[in-house]
């Protein structure tokens, strides 16, 4: 994480700070490797970082929102037919390489 800050004396002298932190210490994702969800019903996802000191901002992408959406939070909704299956992607936001698959069925 690169982070950088200006100032202007005001007789046009600038300078700037930059600042190098390493991405938190992420490990992995905890969450299941497959759920099941029930036509055009609604189901949490139960998902976080580990350590759990890391920071536990994540975010959902569905690999086929016409049969799974799901929100940031990981609230999902089965929208298509029982008997396919899809993916959902949870990601941490502070490192995205750290991510973790969830195989989900649509039943």
């Amino acid at each position: 994480l690169v982070t950088s800050s200006s100032t202007d004396d005001g007789a046009g002298n600038r300078s700037s700070t930059f600042s190098i932190s390493s991405k938190a210490n992420i490990e992995s994702i905890d969450a299941p490797d497959t759920l099941n969800i029930d036509e055009n019903t609604d189901l949490q996802i139960s998902a976080s970082v580990v350590p759990a000191s890391s920071p536990q901002a994540l975010t959902y992408v569905s690999s086929n929102p016409s049969l799974v959406t799901v929100s940031g939070s990981g609230m999902m909704h089965a929208v298509g037919a029982a008997g396919n299956s899809c993916n959902v992607t949870v990601f941490s936001l502070v490192n995205p390489q750290i991510y973790k698959n969830i195989v989900v069925t649509v039943i």
